[in-house]
This record gives C-alpha cells, structure tokens and sequence, in this order.
C-alpha cells in the first residue's frame, strides 16, 4: 500500500526524524522527567535548546553578527505590522512590490501605519509576474521597500531580490533555508516556521541592529525587548521552538542551505517540465523566471479534468494538492522536507494522468 506524500502549502510535510524527537520531547524533554509541554520556558534545559536554535539559525543563513535573531509568535501577519513600527517612523514612507496574496495583505497592513507607495503591482497581470531591477520606479523614495519572496498562493517566486533596491524588508515564510541569502541590502527578513523550519506557533525574524527606531511602543511589540531577554521577554511558543530546533539540526545534518537551494531548483524543473511538455492541455499562470520553486501552480481548461486529477490524486495517496480556496486549481508544494524521490513520483503520476487526457 502506497504511504501518504503530505504536499501541502503548511503546515508542511515534517521528517520522520524530526517528528520522532518532538514525540520523545513530549514525553521527557532533555532527561528532564517534565513532558515539553509542561517545562518552563525559565529552565536550563529550555534556555540551551533557545540559544542553540539561534545559533544555528545564523550559521545557515549566514546572518551577519551585526543583525538580531528572535522568535516571536503572531506569524508573518503579525509582522506586517511590527516590523514598520519597529524600522520606521511616522514621517517616513514605505514601499511595497506586490507579486500576490501575502504581499497584497503586508501593503494593506502597512497602509495604516505608514504613508505606502506601490512600487510593482502584479496585480495589473493578475499575479503571474515578478519585478525585475527595471520595474521598480527609478524615484522611489521609500525609506523600507517590503516584498514577499515566494507567493505560496499564487505560485510566484522573486529570484533576484537583490537587484531590486536597499532596505529591503522580506517575508520569507515559504522559502527560507532553500536559498542563500545576500545580507548586503536587506534590513530584515521574517518568516513564519510551518513550511520550512517546522510547525505553527513560532515566527523566525532577523534583522539590523542599527536600524532599529524607538517609537515608545507597547512591550510585546517592541523588538529590543526580545533582543534583550533572547526571545524569552515572555512566555514563549516552547514547542514550537523545540520542533525549529530539530528542523534546523536536520537542515544542517543534510548538507544545510546550499544542498536545499540545488534541491529545490531541480526538484521544481522535474514538475514544470512534465508541465511545460503537456501546456496545450493545461493552464500555466505564471512566466516561467516567476515560477516558484517552493509552490507549483497549475490548472486544466475543463473543471471536469481538474476534479478527476484531484480524484485520482487523492486515490494515489498525494495530500493537500488542492489550490488555495481563492483561485482553485492544483498547487504541489516541495518544500525542504519533500526529496526528490517523492518529487519523482509526483511527476510520474502528473504525466501518467496527462497522457490519458485527450
């Protein structure tokens, strides 16, 4: 009997081993005699797998000494609206690049904040593109320029990010630690931990010291205080935390962020080939130097032909491949925790089904 692919958009797919030492840490966390569940966030036994995951964290991604490390509940959402409040101050003006759904939500949120410019709006082709250096507006005045990386929705992936502008402030949530990341121009990056780094209830952000703003705010909402305590100010998601830092000792245990950005290329061309060879008989939304290497969208012309795909899909044990309830479709999403084995056999499957479509 086939075993179940979980290819869903998150909470993803988590590996056997990781899962396996989550249920140890429910039963007795770190020889403590005390379930995860149960432990104090103050303890020794916390505190060291805290600073742990920190420390891993940076030496993945690379993150400059000069930049912070915390972890924050509220996920990405939550971010869209501290992270303005915290990098800016009410004179200034924010710039947003919108390439889909999340990054449509972070300029709505950003808007009540701040003064916003729209400085890319894929809206205008209904979410199917990505900014390149020429897209952006040559003036853009914007002190913070915001984009989401990956659009685990509508499919579409900003590969050069770093062409666009200085100060840029990325949702990362969907591709984290599957690709390298040139600090040179970012001011913060953030990311929410159920696609890549493990389950819900813990956010990851990192960013710059030196351009923090004081602007008074409540205390959960203000940075320096979890800088100051190590993501500890208050009782923090410890869970979640332990899941992260499994997540990462298997990320680095696998050959870390350069083996998963190979990965991640080739597993997506694996799906976008058996794709493009079959386009007459489907709908590819997304240009292909957008697509997305986290996320596969596609769609077939007749509503019946998706129905029995999903149908069948389902019948071949591959979970969670519907579309977003906002667009429909198919969506395929190979994060980190997804091999190419399994990825192989999608693709199989995907071109098998074709061949039977008329």
């Amino acid at each position: 009997m086939n075993k179940l692919i979980h290819l869903g958009a998150g909470p993803s797919f988590i590996p056997d081993e990781v899962k396996k030492a989550a249920i140890k840490a429910m039963n007795n966390f770190n020889d403590s005699d005390l379930s995860v569940l149960e432990i104090t966030h103050r303890s020794k036994e916390f505190e060291r797998v805290n600073a742990e995951s920190e420390e891993l964290l940076r030496e993945l991604l690379g993150v400059p000494d000069s930049f912070f490390v915390i972890f924050v509940q509220g996920g990405a959402t939550l971010q869209n609206a501290s992270i303005p409040l915290n990098f800016s101050n009410e004179k200034e003006k924010l710039g947003y690049i919108i390439t889909g759904e999340w990054s449509k939500k972070t300029y709505t949120d950003g808007s009540k904040l701040r003064k916003t410019s729209i400085l890319f709006d894929g809206r205008e082709d209904k979410y199917t593109t990505a900014p390149v250096n020429e897209s952006i507006e040559e003036d853009n005045d914007s002190s913070l320029v915001f984009l989401t990386s990956n659009e685990t929705i509508n499919g579409v992936q900003i590969k050069e990010y770093n062409k666009i502008g200085e100060n840029l402030i990325i949702d990362m949530s969907s591709d984290v630690a599957s690709r390298k990341i040139n600090w040179s121009n970012i001011t913060c990056v953030y990311a929410g931990a159920q696609k890549n780094l493990g389950t819900s209830g813990v956010t990851v952000i990192v960013g710059d010291k030196s351009k923090l703003v004081d602007n008074g705010l409540t205390s959960y909402l203000n940075f320096q205080n979890h800088i100051e305590m190590s993501s500890l100010y208050n009782t923090p998601p410890v869970f979640s935390i332990v899941v992260l830092n499994e997540m990462l000792k298997w990320i680095k245990k696998n050959g870390g962020v350069d083996h998963f950005q190979e990965q991640s290329k080739k597993k997506a061309l694996l799906l976008y080939n058996v794709l493009d060879s079959n386009k007459e008989k489907l709908v590819l939304p997304v240009e292909k130097d957008a697509r997305s290497y986290s996320n596969v969208v596609f769609d077939f012309h007749e509503k019946e032909t998706l129905v029995r795909f999903l149908k069948e899909a389902g019948e071949a044990k591959f979970y969670g491949i519907n579309g977003h309830r906002s667009i429909g479709g198919v969506r395929i999403s190979i994060y980190n925790s997804i091999d190419l084995d399994k990825v192989k056999k999608v693709a199989d499957f995907i071109s098998s089904f074709l061949n039977s479509v008329s």
